[in-house]
């Protein structure tokens, strides 16, 4: 996951978790009640089906988009490769024209009948890009009708993009129960992402009634089948009171462990770091500890975030005399 993914997603810290934001998708808000912005995005990296007869997408386009030559990727393809490309431009310079080419790759997708490149096309939107200076309105009629078109031809975050649109009027439940309509399923077929989003919905109680423990065996689930972010939350709901779960440390640790595996800095290799050095809720070990904390902080800086907590943790742990994480 590049930071494309990190910097669109990150908007709420984990209060009622007492964790700090990271450039991740944040549904553990729920657990006090709190509002979340989008869960992780894992479903359009890997990649979605084109239907045999998909509907028409929305017609109207930018006029800019007639200047561009057509994307060479193939439209199944072309999700990640607009993903990739616009990793390019957050990691480096800011490039109108990367920018736009990305836009280009979705949008191909997307004619193509591949729901997930018309959703990561309005997330563009959505975002500010392809360059910021169109019409307002027109940027927002216009993700409004990609959001709905994915929606429509199966893309459940699509559907759950338009319930946080409505968020706290009627019309959002109706979006949120079509968001779990086409998780669950997914999720049953062995799809360990779509059991992330479930358990995310769930948790914060949208499109279903909010149960906490639901969402912890979803997490898990997604857990086991290799879903990154699933171990990461799961092992939060553990190891935090609010969530009104029972509370396992060494189970929460073997899911961080999990996670940084996947990589996911973060929540897997920060959290499970900082808890087993400081022996936070168990033992304290701060060998296995900094080098969980190592690997975080080796990857952060890999991919370019702009936070690096776990480079700021084996700073402090070296001034406190450390000298393993002082190397």
């Amino acid at each position: 996951m590049g930071a494309r993914l990190s910097t669109l997603r990150c908007t709420l810290a984990l209060l009622a978790l007492g964790v700090a934001c990271e450039p991740k998708p944040d549904p553990s808000a729920a657990a006090s009640g709190g509002q979340a912005q989008a869960a992780p995005k894992a479903e359009a990296k890997a990649g979605a089906e084109a239907k045999a007869e998909p509907a028409s997408p929305p017609a109207w386009d930018f006029a800019w988009v007639g200047e561009l030559p057509e994307p060479s990727c193939a439209p199944k393809e072309c999700v990640a490769a607009g993903l990739e490309r616009y990793d390019e431009v957050l990691g480096a310079e800011d490039d109108l024209q990367v920018r736009r080419e990305a836009y280009m790759m979705q949008r191909k997708a997307c004619a193509a009948g591949v729901a997930a490149g018309c959703y990561e096309q309005a997330m563009l939107l959505a975002s500010g890009l392809p360059s910021g200076d169109e019409d307002p309105e027109q940027r927002k009629a216009r993700q409004v009708e990609l959001f709905e078109h994915a929606c429509t031809e199966g893309w459940g975050r699509a559907c759950y993009r338009r319930g946080e649109d409505h968020h706290g009027t009627p019309q959002a439940h109706e979006w949120y129960a079509r968001a779990i309509e086409l998780y669950t399923p997914a999720c049953e077929g062995g799809d360990a992402a779509q059991c992330s989003l479930l358990a995310y919905s769930i948790q914060l109680g949208r499109g279903a009634p909010k149960d906490a423990q639901n969402a912890a065996q979803l997490y898990a689930k997604a857990c086991r089948g290799k879903d990154a972010y699933g171990c990461e939350m799961h092992g939060l709901m553990i190891t935090t009171p609010a969530s009104r779960l029972y509370m396992d440390p060494p189970a929460a640790i073997r899911d961080f462990e999990r996670a940084c595996e996947l990589g996911a800095p973060y929540y897997g290799c920060y959290q499970g770091g900082v808890r087993l050095a400081r022996g936070r809720g168990l033992p304290a070990d701060p060998d296995a500890g900094i080098e969980l904390l190592r690997a975080g902080c080796a990857e952060g800086e890999a991919e370019g975030h702009s936070d690096a907590r776990a480079c700021t943790e084996l700073e402090d742990l070296c001034r406190e005399g450390f000298e393993a994480a002082c190397n």
